[in-house]
């Protein structure tokens, strides 16, 4: 049954060399959301295996992006951040609304997008693939170091601390963050 679902994945996989180069960079990864002010940031955050075939998915994409993303509202910059470059893709959702509207029929009746622009940003590095909801969450992960990351907090040092040899993965919500943004 799931064999027509599983066919279009390899298919669009196919574009950047079938599903194992598509993701077989990808190792340890977390997605993160994130209290900047009274703001909201999130994304996935990847260790990556493969840093060169993790480079060369995202650089695929990019190039789809901008072959062919016009089309859908789409479009790609690159924005140098030290020694980085992070790239910002920025849709245009007035005119992907339409795409998907034109594309969906009557399925997309009474189905609306936001007005505006959404801007998705990712960055490439040996030791992290950050994908998020903007350059500002990037920015904030390859800024990260041993004194601010999540490992130098004692809540979450001890809930981990907790877990044992035999874990996983983990799930760490910090409630009294939630508490206070509430």
């Amino acid at each position: 049954s799931l064999k027509e679902g599983l066919n279009a994945v390899d298919g669009a996989a196919g574009v950047f060399g079938g599903v194992s180069e598509a993701i077989g960079w990808i190792g340890d990864a977390g997605l993160v959301v994130n209290q900047t002010g009274a703001d909201l940031e999130g994304g996935l955050v990847i260790v990556p295996t493969d840093p060169d075939a993790a480079d060369e998915f995202f650089s695929t994409l990019k190039t789809f992006i901008s072959l062919g993303g016009s089309m859908a509202g789409l479009s790609v910059r690159d924005e140098a951040y030290g020694d980085d470059t992070i790239t910002i893709v920025s849709v245009d959702l007035d005119r992907l609304g339409g795409l998907v509207g034109g594309l969906a029929g009557d399925e997309a009746e009474g189905m609306t997008l936001p007005d505006g622009n959404l801007e998705l940003a990712y960055a490439v590095t040996d030791d992290v693939v950050v994908f998020g909801n903007g350059p500002g969450f990037v920015k904030h992960v390859l800024d990260t170091d041993a004194d601010t990351s999540l490992s130098s907090d004692a809540a979450f040092d001890d809930a981990v601390g907790r877990l044992g040899d035999d874990a996983i993965g983990l799930t760490f919500v910090d409630i009294e963050v939630i508490r206070t943004m509430i």
